[in-house]
């Protein structure tokens, strides 16, 4: 597991795995492997992740979030369980031209 300073980042951005919709490998150390349901990976492995992710900024930074809900509702996971402590707000896609 990853140590990180409290408030050494700037910036953040990342786009974790869909629980089940990608199989990255064959390793238990993937997520996916790891966790035997959505709930338990949730528990384990995304909102640590928010929360570790969220430990290691600095006041006043940004943490861009790429999720979507399509299977799963990690949107709503999202902000039942950080939307009282920190300012979250969706970005939907762009339109490129």
């Amino acid at each position: 597991m990853a140590k990180i300073k409290k408030e050494s980042f700037d910036f953040a951005i990342t786009s974790p795995p869909y629980y089940d919709t990608e199989h990255y490998s064959e390793e238990n150390t993937n997520s996916l492997n790891r966790y035997k349901d959505f709930d338990e990976w949730c528990k384990c492995f995304y909102i640590p992740l928010i929360r570790k992710t969220m430990f290691g900024l600095k006041d006043g930074s940004v943490f861009i979030l790429n999720i979507g809900s399509r299977k799963y509702p990690l949107n709503q996971v999202l902000l039942d369980t950080f939307s009282r402590r920190y300012k979250i707000t969706k970005q939907e896609k762009s339109k490129c031209v």
